[in-house]
């Protein structure tokens, strides 16, 4: 369970960076899977997290179920293999790396519809947001990538595989 520190650190990150702070960074928790703070599309602050093949706005499933799989869908018809990270975006959404399916997802918080924005990807972990340039930042296996959610455009960023 996180302090309250942990939690007043989080939300500092998520909306001053729009990084998604981990739990498994010493803020507290004991948890392992990956948790975030995001802003539904009203204002509302909603605690993400995920458990197993699925992720979960405080108890409720929000998105996914406990078999894995590769398929957008809304709510519980989609399926996650492997989500290892999620980052706050804009207008009520939430980007999660996908890892074993090497892909990288959105989930409107408000309905829990699940789309693909990138794939082809080697075991995504980590993901940041940047507003101002509506870009997302990725890190897989080979390297840190950027993807323009405006063009859709995948890129290596230079010297880092």
């Amino acid at each position: 369970m996180r302090t309250l520190v942990g939690h007043i650190v989080a939300i500092a990150l998520t909306f001053i960076v729009g990084w998604a702070v981990p739990s498994s960074l010493p803020l507290g928790s004991a948890a392992a899977s990956a948790s975030a703070i995001a802003l539904d599309r009203g204002g509302r602050a909603r605690e993400l997290s995920v458990r197993g093949h699925a992720i979960f706005a405080g108890e409720a499933l929000l998105a996914g179920d406990r078999a894995a799989g590769a398929r957008d869908g809304v709510a519980g018809e989609a399926r996650f293999d492997g989500p290892a990270a999620l980052a706050p975006g804009p207008r009520g959404l939430v980007y999660v790396a996908d890892a074993d399916n090497g892909m990288i997802r959105a989930v409107a918080l408000e309905s829990g519809a699940v789309s693909t924005i990138a794939a082809g990807l080697t075991r995504p972990a980590t993901l940041s947001y940047d507003g101002p340039s509506e870009t997302l930042l990725v890190r897989d296996a080979h390297g840190l990538l950027s993807i323009d959610l405006r063009r859709g455009l995948v890129t290596a960023l230079p010297g880092t595989e």
